[in-house]
């Protein structure tokens, strides 16, 4: 599968903020992003700050379609915490994401020598959670309630995975390089 990551750059910010506007592509992000439409300016902010975040733009077969992140970067703690999505309804369902998360965690643990990843999914995106399992993070707790969507309360799972447990060779997802 032809899935490759590159750093985001500024000719892709309008596309990405449209992919992060849609209500149906947002609503399993932090509040952040699902508060209202988010515009170019705000992902170059984002994607500006490396100190903090590193924003990769996802293609499949040469196509942008999606973005990947490693966000509240701490080089005291090595750690980070991850988020992405598939904005491309085309490439929605064909491993995509999996693919790609397994790019964002090979660059976390080797370029930016981080030691320990987290996630986290809403109680409904049973595909992300698919995803991060596939990835070889492990569920470590929920928290109840702890986003609104729709006005409603919904539950957020908390994934890690940690270098110890990373294994580079052991990733099914490594073996079509």
């Amino acid at each position: 599968m032809e899935v490759s990551l590159e750093q985001l750059t500024s000719e892709h910010y309008s596309l990405v903020a449209q992919w992060i506007s849609d209500p149906k592509t947002n609503r399993w992000l932090y509040s952040e992003w699902r508060e209202g439409n988010v515009d170019e300016r705000t992902i170059a902010i984002v994607a500006m700050n490396h100190k903090k975040n590193r924003l990769y733009l996802i293609r499949y077969q040469q196509t942008a379609v999606g973005v990947a992140a490693i966000s509240q970067i701490s080089p005291v703690d090595r750690h980070g915490v991850i988020w992405y999505l598939v904005g491309e309804a085309a490439a929605i369902g064909r491993g995509v994401a999996s693919r790609a998360v397994a790019l964002l965690v090979e660059r976390a643990f080797t370029e930016l020598d981080l030691h320990s990843l987290e996630a986290s999914v809403l109680d409904d995106n049973l595909a992300s959670e698919r995803v991060l399992l596939k990835n070889q993070f492990v569920r470590v707790g929920v928290l109840h309630q702890s986003a609104f969507v729709s006005g409603q309360p919904v539950d957020r799972t908390v994934f890690e995975l940690t270098m110890p447990s990373f294994s580079h060779v052991a990733n099914p997802l490594n073996a079509d390089k």
